[in-house]
């Protein structure tokens, strides 16, 4: 289960208003300002309040630094007006900075100061900045990673409901890393995730229920995960869902649908040979047929066609 890819990034003015500061008369003119993109008024109005002492103010003014809105790119006074708001304890600002410095979106990549604001952001309850530090505990190991400190972070912001940390909190308990073995504990936690419409929990979620893996086995709930997994998008689930149609396992023998979910799949790029060769053996008709279905996918799911356009291209 591959599923440590990236760091979680927020853009600091959607954490503006979950913050208990009372908020000035300019502070909410600079959002409004910002939401209808007038940003040299949002800019304006944030300096304002920024010097006054809001700290969420301080937010925006670091924000429209950092993009050149309103007034030209300044990653110095970026950093500052962040770096104040931080330091009076805003979790969003030391959330958004630990994204800075992990993502080398103000200079050189620097890990460790990453961690060091993750840190104080988790620490103060911040689910994001939980699920990210439990990253940097995974991406900063030179020789080897220390499992055990990404699963307590995973699992602090797994039990907050953060659907990809319930994901890989159940990947760790499902290879043993971090934590102890525990295919039962998998299973429930890549559920939660699952239950949230993560495609790539559902997959997992499905193939485990399908061998009874943690789980008791049902093939019919399997093809439920897997259908809506592949609905979703995800090339694997797709495989799998056109392989159950084909056998009539989990779901209603159907050589159409299996050619369907199929030709999705090898549009995205999977490749099977074999299970290609099956589908070359339908008739013309069947073959049109699931042509069609596919093209009525691709009209429900227009942005899968769009990054099929894009790999191709």
């Amino acid at each position: 289960m591959k599923s440590y890819i990236k760091f979680i990034s927020l853009c600091a003015l959607a954490l503006l208003f979950i913050q208990d500061v009372p908020a000035r008369a300019d502070f909410k003119a600079a959002v409004a300002a910002y939401r209808s993109k007038d940003f040299p008024t949002a800019f304006k109005e944030a300096q304002k309040a920024s010097n006054a002492g809001d700290i969420k103010a301080q937010l925006i003014l670091g924000l429209l630094y950092l993009n050149g809105q309103g007034t030209p790119k300044d990653i110095k006074k970026a950093l500052l007006w962040y770096n104040k708001a931080a330091d009076q304890g805003h979790k969003g600002a030391q959330f958004d900075l630990g994204v800075l410095y992990a993502t080398g979106r103000v200079g050189k990549q620097d890990i460790n100061k990453a961690r060091s604001y993750f840190e104080r952001a988790a620490k103060g309850g911040h689910m994001l900045a939980q699920y990210n530090l439990g990253l940097v505990y995974v991406k900063i190991a030179k020789t080897k990673v220390d499992w055990q400190y990404a699963a307590h972070w995973f699992g602090k912001a797994a039990v907050q409901g953060h659907p990809q940390a319930q994901y890989d909190l159940g990947a760790l308990y499902l290879e043993g890393k971090g934590v102890g073995k525990n295919p039962t504990t998998a299973a429930a936690w890549i559920l939660k995730a699952a239950q949230k419409g993560l495609p790539a929990a559902e997959l997992e979620y499905a193939l485990m229920v399908f061998k009874g893996h943690g789980v008791q086995k049902n093939e019919k709930v399997a093809g439920q995960w897997l259908l809506s997994s592949a609905n979703r998008g995800n090339v694997v689930a797709q495989n799998h869902i056109a392989k159950l149609y084909n056998a009539g396992r989990g779901v209603k023998l159907d050589q159409i649908e299996a050619a369907r979910w199929r030709m999705l799949a090898k549009a995205a790029g999977l490749k099977d040979d074999k299970f290609d060769a099956i589908i070359a053996k339908l008739s013309k008709q069947e073959l049109a047929e699931a042509k069609r279905r596919v093209e009525n996918w691709y009209l429900a799911h227009p942005r899968a066609r769009q990054r099929i356009r894009r790999r191709v291209n």
